[in-house]
């Protein structure tokens, strides 16, 4: 069961980080779209988006090596 629960806890993680993703980069664009701050700072969001994929990525693998290879 714990395995389906990460599984499940992964792609929550990764939608929550992209609702936070697209809070933010609308926030940015409201306030001041064209300005260098704004954009590196939707570039970290973006970033944290991918990170977010990345992990979901190897708890995915991770399971999927688990059932396949033993």
């Amino acid at each position: 069961v714990w395995t389906w629960v990460a599984l499940i806890a992964s792609l929550l993680f990764v939608l929550s980080i992209e609702f936070l993703n697209t809070a933010i980069e609308r926030l940015c664009n409201h306030i001041q779209p064209e300005h260098e701050a704004i954009r590196i700072t939707k570039d970290l969001a973006s970033a944290g988006v991918f990170f977010a994929l990345v992990l979901c990525g190897l708890v995915w693998l991770a399971a999927l090596w688990t059932r396949f290879a033993t």
